[in-house]
C-alpha cells in the first residue's frame, strides 16, 4: 500500500533527469528538505530551477502553484536569473508565459533576524492566502549568522536550539499545507570540535552543514 501511495503522489520535478532519478521522481511535497554546498556549487542556481520548474503543470513535473523563495543572504541576482529564466521559457515554450514566472513567484529578502522572524512568524498564513507550493529558504547560515556576537564566538546553544525549532515548525508547515519546502544551507570542514549549528543532524566525516 506505500509503494502504490508514493507512486501517485505527486513530485516536483528538477528538470534534470538524471537528478530526478536520484530521488526517485522529485521532491515530495508534505517533507522538508536541505540542500547544502560549498560556496559557488550552484545552490542558488538550483533553487531558481526549481523556483521555475515549479510553476509547470503537475503533468509537466510542477507543482502548479505560488512560490516563496526567501533570500536572507544576498539579495537576487536578477541578471542571473534573467538568463535563467529565459532558458526555461525557450524549453518549456507553450507551457508557461513569463507573465506566469513574475506573477507566481513571490520574492522576498530579509536583511536582518528581525526581518526574517516576521516573514517567519506570518509563514503558515501565508501559505493559505497566497496558496504557496514551494518554499526555498537561501540561505539558512545567514540566519545562523546572527549568533556570532561582537567578540567573534558563537553562542552555539542558542543558536542550535533556534535552528531546531524552525526545522521542527517549517516540518509541521510542509506536512499540513503538503508543500515541498527547501532549506538551502553551506557547508564547513570540522575543526575538532562539535558545531551544533547544522540544520540537520545528519554529519559526515570532515564536511557538514555549516
Amino acid at each position: 500500500c506505500l509503494k502504490l501511495h508514493e507512486a501517485g503522489t505527486q513530485k516536483l520535478s528538477t528538470g534534470c533527469d538524471m537528478i530526478d532519478q536520484f530521488l526517485k521522481g522529485g521532491f515530495v511535497p508534505g517533507k522538508l528538505y536541505e540542500i547544502y554546498g560549498e560556496s559557488g556549487s550552484g545552490k542558488t542556481q538550483f533553487s531558481i530551477q526549481l523556483l521555475l520548474q515549479s510553476l509547470l503543470a503537475t503533468k509537466d513535473g510542477g507543482l502548479d502553484g505560488l512560490s516563496l523563495y526567501l533570500m536572507t543572504g544576498k539579495p537576487l541576482n536578477e541578471r542571473r536569473f534573467t538568463e535563467l529564466k529565459d532558458g526555461f521559457l525557450a524549453n518549456n515554450d507553450g507551457k508557461i508565459s513569463e507573465q506566469d514566472v513574475y506573477s507566481k513567484i513571490i520574492f522576498s529578502h530579509c536583511s536582518s533576524l528581525e526581518e526574517y522572524n516576521k516573514v517567519f512568524l506570518n509563514l503558515g498564513q501565508r501559505v493559505q492566502s497566497d496558496r504557496l507550493r514551494l518554499i526555498i529558504l537561501d540561505n539558512i547560515q545567514a540566519v545562523a549568522n546572527n549568533f556570532v556576537r561582537a567578540d567573534g564566538q558563537v553562542d552555539f546553544i542558542e543558536r542550535s536550539n533556534f535552528l531546531l525549532k524552525h526545522a521542527r515548525a517549517l516540518k509541521r508547515l510542509a506536512y499540513q499545507y503538503k508543500i515541498v519546502v527547501i532549506v538551502i544551507n553551506n557547508v564547513s570542514s570540522e575543526m575538532g570540535q562539535q558545531d551544533n549549528a547544522a540544520f540537520f543532524s545528519d554529519r559526515h566525516k570532515g564536511l557538514q552543514p555549516a
